[in-house]
């Protein structure tokens, strides 16, 4: 982490000492610009995973007719969805932190 603090504060130094500072700011709006469109990404996918939580058996019942789909228990499907939901959530905060450092 030292070594990339290094980084960063010689590559602000160089900035600050030039005058077209495009080249320096495209790339940083690009990458903040695709974190928080999977940011926003995250939040529309857990919406949907906290609404098939809400209506459980009818989810069940229709995966039930999936022709690869395994027959799965009330409390494993939530399980499963507990876990996406959890996964998701850890995701969605690690991305709106990296957009406010």
């Amino acid at each position: 982490m030292r070594k990339l603090h290094a980084y960063r504060e010689q590559w602000m130094r160089e900035r600050a000492r030039r005058d077209n500072r495009i080249e320096d700011s495209a790339p940083v709006n690009n990458l903040m610009r695709g974190v928080a469109f999977f940011a926003s990404t995250t939040i529309l996918i857990l919406g949907g995973l906290l609404t098939v939580l809400g209506c459980g058996e009818r989810a069940i019942e229709i995966t039930a007719e999936l022709p690869l789909a395994r027959q799965t228990t009330r409390e494993l499907w939530e399980l499963k969805l507990f876990l996406l939901i959890a996964i998701l959530f850890y995701g969605f905060f690690k991305f709106t932190w990296f957009l406010r450092q």
